[in-house]
Order: C-alpha cells, then structure tokens, then sequence
C-alpha cells in the first residue's frame, strides 16, 4: 500500500514525498485522500481519486481474470465520469473493445488505476504494485488491462453540443426573421410610409402605395389627391392615426359621406404575417346633357353621351381630371375642356349637367385701371360685351378663356386671358389682371397723367391769379381812358394793339360806355404744349353807360393764348365768343 501511495504522490504532487510527508503518510495508513492535505496542494489529480479507496492487494490463493478486473475497473471509470451506469449498447461496444479505454492528450490526461493479478506477497519494502498509468503509459501485454476509452464519449458530447448550436441558431434567425417581417407588414408601417410621402411631397411615391394590381395611380393624381385634402382641411397623417388607435382597419368619411381614404388588409406574407395598404376609393362619374352629338374624352377613352339622358362614365380616382366635350348648339360647335371636381361628390357618386344656356357674367378690373373707357369684353376669341357685364351661351363645367380691352388716359390696352370653370350655379366676378409689361405702361400713363395733373393745376392757380389782376387793369383803363395793361401783354401782338385802341382811342368814347362792373370769372381749362398755354373762360361783366342807355349785362367765352415769362404770362392772343 505505501508504494502505491509513494507513488500516486509523485503523480499528483510532481515530485517525491520529503521524510516527514512519508511519516505522515504512514501515521494515517496511507490514506490517499490525506496526499493533499498532506502536501498541502488542491490538485486536480487528486479529485481523480478522491472519490474512491484503493484497496490494497489482497493476497489470495488464485490469481484475478484479467477480462473480469478490466470489466469492472471500465465501469467504476464509466460512472465516475458521465455520473450514470453505461446503457447496453454503450456496455456492448465497450465489451467488444476488452474494456479498453485511453485518456485525453497529455494536455489534459486523467489517470486511471489498473490493478495487474500477481500472488499475495507481505510488502517489506517498496516494490512494484498495481500503477496509475495513461493510455499512453500502460505496458503493452498481451493480457493487459486496458482502461475503457472516453474518446466516444467526447465524440457524442461534440456532436450533442453541435446539434444544440444549429438549433440554437435556427431559433435565433427564426424569431428574428419572424420579429423583422412583423414590424415590416404592421399596419402602423404602412401608415407611415403613406404619411412620409405626403409630408415630404413623395408624391410618386405616394401614387405607389395608393396603387393595386388592377388600379394604378399617376404621380399626378396622387399630387391632385393629397393637394385637395389640404384645401380642405383634412390632415391625412392625423386621420389614418385615428384609424390605427381604433383597431386599424378603417376609413375616413367626409362632410358629404364620400368614402376618401382609409386602411385595409391585404394578402399575407409566407401565409403568416398580415399586410396592409392605404386604400383610396373612387368616385362613380355620371353625365347628363341636351347637347346634340356630344362626346365626352377621358384621358385615351372617347364616350359618346346621350341626348336628354345620363351617361354613366365609370369610376374615377379623388383627384380633379381634365376632359374634352365636343358638341353641337344652337350657335355652332363646341369644343371645349371640362373640370372633374370629386369634391361636388356625394356618397362617392357626382352627376354633372352640362345643359347649353345664357349666363350672365362680370368682369373686375384690376386697382391699376382706372376709370377705364372703350370696354370691349373678349370670351374665347369672340367679342361679348362693352361692359364689365356681358352673357355667354355656354354649359356648366365648361372652360372659358376672357380677356378685356380698354382705354385708359388716351392709350389702349388688354388685359391677360383668365380661365374661368363655368359653374352649376352663379359664377363669381371673374377677377382679370395685366401682364407685367401692361402693367408698367398703365403705372408710366398714370404718373405721366399725375404729373402733368398737378402741371395744369399749378397752371391754373397762376393763371387765374394773373386773369384777375389783368381784368381789374383792363377795366380801371376803361373808367380813366388810360393803358394800365401792357405788362400784361406782348406789345408786339395784335391783341395789344387792339386794345389801345379801344380803350384810349375813340372805341369806348364811341360806345359811350362809362364803366364795367367785373362778374364771374370761370376757369373752364389750361393746357400747355411747348411752352404755350391755351386758357379758356366763361366771363361775366356788366356794362354801365354815359347816356340814359340802361346797363347790360355780358357773357362771354374767351380762350387766351399766353407764353411764358419768367414765373407769369404775356398774352399773345385773345379769341371772344359770345354767349349764344
């Protein structure tokens, strides 16, 4: 037994026992589970045979069968190692091995005990006994004990943690394929896809998920679509979040009870995961005419309506459409666009009339004219009106162009062409407006206007001032028989000349006119061209005479013609109409 000790020590310490470990080896009675505490080391070849007494030889008579000996040295190892009594066929194929086992490389060895037969002996001193050898160790003899091989058994280990990692892994990308297709197919993406492209104005991408198999979206219509929920309040994004919190299916309704837009489901995804799509719902077109031979055009598609009926067109997206209607009238032909507006729809269903009929209409100028003259009214190249009224036979949705032409401070000019939608109802004043050009030309009459305005006033004020005091001399020159009216005056002129003739001369003796008495004095105009002004007055004075001949009373229309001089006037020219 204490060569069997001396030697595990050397095995699980690394090196002989000293004296004193030998003593306290014997004092115990070589107990092997005492080497550790003895050296003092945790070993992990101790744990090997912590578990187990090695009992010493027992000396008997007859000698131990190798094949029995290795049997149960494999089994003690089977259990100690996997913690469970080996299975039939692990026991078969073990038995067909002669219970031969190996270690793992030397890296990582375990020892085994293998007890060889031999006759019972009294050990005096240390002698070859029964070893702790590996695989690698274990003497090659034809009746040898082989230890059982874990090497199988870490084989299965392997091929168990293998199996358990492909399937671990599995699990992993089928929870994480299964997590990403639900978050891609939630209605709440959907949603947000829709609502994305609106805010950012995606509008092609709108038109795709507005989309189906049999019903295409343009990028226009979707624009048209999300443009007219705009103008009428309706917030798109706020609406379908409605819907989500209220299950997630549903559809949004307006004033009029047309079905707009709304979620809906679609088909599954691997036949699992539930798919969403922004449904939008169209409007059912209907037409009702007295127009002979009309037809109606939408988009590549020609219908021919009927007379004094309704004409069902079909369905049509929520968005306004474009159309033509050629037809015949009392006045000729008509070839015209109309306008399909959804939102005259109600419960998703509109029926347009497009009688032919006289209505009236009016035109409103824009602020720049003013006070304009010569109003000619122009509707599709056909002259209508002089007036900011007129009438035009025509039908409802049809499309007008108006323009207008007008004189404005002597100059003529046209408005641009306004494209009115003729409605079911009365039509608003059509609002017309001047190209930019126009518009300047129209600013530079009027400043013109308002320069030569203020010109003519400050004209006025001088000359009137100048009229007064020239009248106050005319007339003190009368009364006295003297000239007091030359600085008024071109002395060269023959109106000067005249004058002085009539007023110190024989003309007012002759006339036996002792005074005037001055009237009214009315500035009708003053004008100035080229340095000349031209004023034209209504004048009234009262004539009293010398003899016993009564006082008359005088009017007069009188234009004179004055030039500059300096800050006042020479008169050049007088012309004296009488009162008729």
């Amino acid at each position: 037994m204490q060569q069997k000790w001396v030697e595990l020590f050397e095995k699980v310490i690394g090196r002989k026992p000293t004296p004193a470990e030998f003593m306290a080896g014997k004092e115990c009675g070589f107990d092997l589970k005492q080497i550790q505490s003895i050296a003092g080391k945790d070993l992990e070849a101790t744990q090997v045979f912590s578990s187990q007494e090695v009992a010493e030889p027992v000396v008997e008579e007859e000698t131990i069968d190798p094949l029995l000996a290795a049997r149960q040295a494999w089994l003690e190892h089977f259990e100690e190692t996997y913690g469970r009594k080996p299975s039939p066929d692990e026991f078969a194929a073990a038995k067909s091995q002669n219970f031969e086992y190996v270690t793992a490389p030397a890296t990582e060895q375990e020892m085994y005990p293998i007890d060889y037969p031999q006759e019972t002996q009294e050990y005096t001193t240390p002698q070859p006994t029964p070893s702790f050898i590996t695989a690698e160790s274990a003497p090659v003899s034809p009746k040898k004990q082989k230890a059982p091989k874990t090497k199988s058994g870490k084989k299965l280990s392997k091929k168990k943690i293998w199996i358990i990692s492909v399937v671990s892994v599995l699990v992993i990308a089928l929870v994480a394929a299964f997590m990403y297709f639900r978050s891609t197919t939630s209605v709440e993406v959907t949603a947000d896809k829709f609502i994305k492209a609106v805010d950012t104005k995606d509008y092609r991408e709108a038109a795709e998920l507005l989309s189906t198999g049999s019903d295409k979206w343009t990028k226009d219509e979707a624009e048209s679509f999300i443009t007219s929920m705009a103008d009428q309040g309706i917030d798109i994004g706020n609406e379908l979040n409605k819907i989500i919190d209220d299950g997630g299916v549903g559809v949004y309704k307006d004033k009029s009870n047309n079905k707009i837009f709304g979620l809906e489901k679609a088909g599954k995804k691997f036949g699992i995961f539930q798919e969403y799509r922004v449904a939008s719902y169209p409007i059912q077109f209907k037409v009702k005419t007295n127009l002979d031979q009309a037809k109606l055009k939408v988009g590549s598609k020609t219908i021919s309506l009927k007379k004094e009926g309704v004409t069902d067109i079909g369905s049509l997206h929520y968005s306004k459409t474009d159309m033509e209607v050629t037809a015949k009238t009392e006045v000729g032909n008509v070839s015209t666009k109309i306008h399909f507006d959804p939102k005259k729809a109600t419960k998703n269903e509109i029926e347009l009339l497009m009688n032919s009929e006289k209505r009236n209409f009016e035109i409103e100028f824009p602020d720049e004219v003013e006070n304009p003259t010569d109003v000619k009214v122009i509707v599709n190249g056909k002259e209508v009106g002089t007036s900011t009224t007129f009438e035009v036979d025509c039908i409802p949705y049809q499309e007008i162009e108006v323009h207008a032409v007008f004189n404005m401070n002597g100059e003529t000019y046209s408005t641009e062409e306004s494209k009115v939608t003729v409605e079911e109802d009365e039509n608003d004043p059509i609002e017309l407006k001047l190209s930019k050009d126009t518009a300047k030309r129209v600013k530079s009459a009027q400043d013109a206007k308002k320069a030569k305005d203020a010109k003519e006033e400050q004209n006025r004020t001088l000359a009137e001032e100048f009229l007064k005091e020239y009248r106050d001399a005319v007339f003190s020159s009368v009364s006295n028989r003297n000239n007091t009216y030359s600085k008024y005056y071109d002395t060269q002129s023959k109106a000067y000349k005249e004058m002085v003739e009539f007023t110190t001369g024989d003309g007012v003796r002759k006339a036996k006119i002792d005074y005037y008495t001055p009237g009214a004095l009315d500035i009708q105009s003053v004008t100035e061209e080229n340095g000349v002004v031209t004023i034209k007055t209504y004048e009234d004075f009262t004539v009293h005479y010398t003899d016993n001949h009564p006082d008359s009373q005088n009017r007069r229309y009188k234009t004179y013609t004055l030039k500059k001089v300096g800050a006042s006037y020479v008169i050049t020219d007088i012309v004296v109409t009488k009162e008729s």
